[in-house]
């Protein structure tokens, strides 16, 4: 059994202790498994070193005196709320400074064509960012607050202390069922996280803007995030859609665990495919309907393009994705003077330490951080290298000839769809004559192409 294999059977023994909440804590169900949540939330329990285990438990009561301060500074707090009904509640996410008020980077114009067919909708945004919530106070769109009321924040403690006893209640149970005592350890201590409170508040929050906008639907996300179960175990008056927004692969591992309270009542895709893998391989109890693409573009065929020796490398928006593409081109760069090597970072990635990582590369005249738009990126680059990010699905269809990074878990996302690519490993160099001998697959193109199509309000209509 492999490192993740046996990860994942001691928190699965977990998350099959019978109480709703346990859906709230992160920590014991990560939305993937791979190299980096190994390394930094689980390495102690498939190694025998005492520091990975002393830094896990430092930091875990670190995050309980967050919790605590959370709790003390929400006397101070005063939120002001809005008083209009909207049949619809839509939640995003706020994942950089500049909110696109005519297309959602997740769900595009659903709000606009919504209101085409008569249906008031409420725009709410988590906040994935540092900016000031009364920055936004003059738009219409709202952004949760990180640290809420009193009257929220004592809630969510209280139900944390519920989830703590519950833990400790079931220690015995656990070791019965051959849980280490390290890992039960840690899950007791991540009951008070402050992870764990901010899934528990946004699941209290829009309970309570439900009451407020009287609204009758809840749309959000299907990502298997926790607050995502959390919204649907304190929202039970309400009918929720999730939307799978995202590109599926095989390492995730939290959209395997739900509870009954913490499904959603429909879960939409973005197509036949994604919706039948979904059906096959989690069964879970609820309903699934191909929805379409919220933002989907058309592209025109493209069966030919002219090769060039440039690369488009396109990271998830996490520092280890990016440090891994950034190591690869910092490998192979000086020994490649005739290959361009461009990145193109994910939204969500800071700039700061974008600039940082340009340091590495001072002089270079083969390296490029991009700064254009991702249709011009596409159209001057002709191989793509990629791991987790969905861009490689219109990097395909503009003709650019996919190649998978093989490093550590594979978390390869044309795998389910059974597009085929090229792949090259971590520790190996790439060159021209790699390149020369890879061909752009038409088929693949129309396949991807053929996968996503415009979205169909009707499906959504037809179900309220």
């Amino acid at each position: 059994m492999d490192n993740s294999e046996i990860i994942k059977s001691q928190l699965s023994k977990i998350l099959q202790l019978e109480n709703d909440l346990i859906n709230s804590i992160p920590w014991i169900q990560p939305v993937k498994i791979d190299d980096q949540t190994i390394r930094n939330d689980y390495q102690f329990i498939v190694t025998r070193r005492n520091f990975s285990l002393v830094k896990i438990l430092i930091r875990s009561f670190y995050e309980i005196l967050i919790s605590i301060s959370k709790i003390i500074r929400s006397l101070f707090k005063l939120n002001k709320s809005k008083n209009k009904k909207a049949d619809f509640i839509i939640l995003s996410h706020m994942i950089n400074e500049k909110i696109n008020h005519h297309k959602d980077f997740y769900f595009g114009d659903l709000q606009k064509n919504l209101k085409k067919k008569g249906y008031t909708s409420q725009k709410i945004f988590i906040n994935h960012t540092k900016i000031n919530k009364f920055k936004i106070s003059n738009n219409e769109d709202l952004l949760l607050p990180k640290i809420d009321n009193f009257y929220i924040e004592l809630s969510v403690f209280l139900k944390q202390i519920s989830l703590f006893i519950f833990s400790i209640k079931n220690l015995n149970k656990l070791y019965k069922k051959n849980v280490k005592v390290v890992v039960i350890l840690v899950f007791i201590l991540k009951t008070l996280s402050n992870h764990t409170q901010s899934t528990l508040r946004v699941g209290l929050q829009i309970k309570y803007l439900i009451k407020n906008f009287s609204s009758k639907y809840l749309f959000f996300t299907f990502e298997g995030y926790c607050y995502e179960k959390s919204i649907c175990i304190f929202n039970k008056n309400v009918k929720t859609f999730s939307y799978q927004n995202t590109p599926l692969n095989i390492c995730q591992f939290s959209i395997q665990h739900y509870k009954k309270n913490s499904l959603p009542n429909i879960i939409f895709t973005k197509n036949e495919i994604y919706k039948n893998y979904l059906k096959k391989n989690l069964r879970l109890n609820c309903k699934f309907l191909n929805f379409g693409d919220l933002n989907y573009k058309k592209y025109n065929l493209i069966t030919k393009k002219t090769k060039s020796n440039s690369i488009l490398f396109i990271p998830e928006g996490n520092h280890y994705e990016v440090s891994i593409m950034i190591k690869f081109i910092e490998n192979n760069f000086k020994i490649n003077k005739n290959i361009l090597f461009t990145i193109r970072f994910h939204p969500i990635f800071p700039r700061e330490q974008i600039n940082n990582l340009k340091t590495k590369f001072i002089n270079s005249k083969n390296v490029i951080f991009s700064e254009k738009s991702v249709h011009d990126d596409l159209l001057s680059n002709s191989f793509v290298i990629y791991r987790g990010s969905s861009l490689i699905f219109e990097a395909i269809n503009a003709g650019l000839i996919p190649i998978y990074l093989d490093k550590g878990v594979n978390i390869d996302v044309l795998r389910i769809l059974n597009i085929p690519c090229n792949r090259i490993d971590f520790s190996k160099t790439v060159n021209s004559n790699y390149l020369n001998n890879l061909s752009s697959n038409t088929n693949s193109i129309k396949l991807v192409n053929n996968l996503f199509h415009q979205e169909d309000i009707s499906v959504l209509l037809n179900v309220l």
